[in-house]
């Protein structure tokens, strides 16, 4: 899974830096035309052999020698405009993105090793146990709370750095041991969980081609968990008690889509309106792209 994912975001991110290309033959077509003018010696036959649309679907990963290639193109944030010649339609020079413009900067080779706000990293990479001490894990959750759903509630974006940090946050709280499960209380479990799934959320539409993925990835380790400790799924009853909630949801309810009991019994305007948006927009991130 993990070379499927980097695979398809990374190519997903690259085509929308080729504004000459519309399609992945026009992609294709574009690649072996730049990589043949600075490498006339070899043959570039991605088009015919329908090379890209493999890896763009994913059914086969990139290799480290076409990431490599990739990052001859793309070393850094850069977009390829179309030329106004109409004799060379496919013609393209770099051009530098736009200031502000989020993870601009990051080439295909950093996009394929780290993902973006090492997003990949933060999903994929061991995590020390000790990384946070119970203080320090517990206000990196307050900050991270505080940040999605003020931004969410604003229409400010969620960056991909707020996703990797959700997926830190959620992934140093899982229980290695019993150790572990004395130090962080339950109900931090559920906080992440909802921040994560509420990062995933907001990066809706899915431009990587990937959120549906990550999102099943996550859900399966919360399900482990669950099924694993009751004490944990008795948390759930518990917290939902303390927003003020008569019920909770059912443990493939509460994995798959937490946001439809939150706004099914919240009495406040503000909140279900949240919540409501975050059902939908969690709703979509489950169905695959077409």
């Amino acid at each position: 899974m993990r070379d499927r994912v980097r695979t398809v975001a990374t190519l997903n991110h690259l085509f929308i830096k080729v504004c000459c290309a519309n399609n992945l033959a026009q992609f294709s077509r574009w690649f072996d035309e730049t990589m043949h003018a600075r490498y006339p010696g070899r043959t570039w036959d991605t088009n015919v052999s329908n090379k890209w649309r493999k890896n763009f679907y994913g059914t086969v990963a990139m290799t480290d020698e076409w990431v490599q290639y990739l990052d001859v193109l793309f070393p850094d944030g850069r977009y390829y405009s179309a030329q106004e010649a109409m004799c060379a339609p496919l013609a393209s020079f770099p051009t530098q993105p736009l200031a502000g413009m989020s993870n601009g900067a990051m080439g295909a080779l950093a996009w394929f090793r780290d993902g973006p706000g090492h997003l990949w990293h933060a999903i994929w990479e061991e995590i020390a146990f000790d990384v946070w001490d119970a203080d320090s894990y517990e206000a990196a959750l307050d900050d991270l709370e505080m940040k999605l759903y003020s931004n969410f509630d604003c229409d400010e974006p969620i960056a991909y750095e707020d996703l990797a940090q959700a997926v830190r946050l959620y992934r140093a709280q899982l229980p290695v041991d019993d150790q572990a499960r004395l130090k962080y209380p339950l109900e931090w479990g559920i906080r992440s969980y909802l921040c994560l799934k509420l990062a995933i959320a907001a990066n809706q539409p899915d431009v990587l081609g990937v959120m549906c993925d990550i999102a099943d990835y996550l859900a399966d380790i919360e399900l482990a968990r669950l099924k694993a400790d009751r004490d944990y799924a008795f948390a759930i009853r518990k917290e939902w008690m303390r927003r003020g909630l008569s019920c909770a949801p059912s443990v493939g309810e509460y994995v798959m889509n937490p946001f439809l009991s939150l706004w099914d019994q919240c009495s406040s305007e503000h909140f279900r309106r949240r919540y409501a948006a975050l059902a939908s927009l969690t709703d979509w991130s489950l169905r695959p792209a077409k």
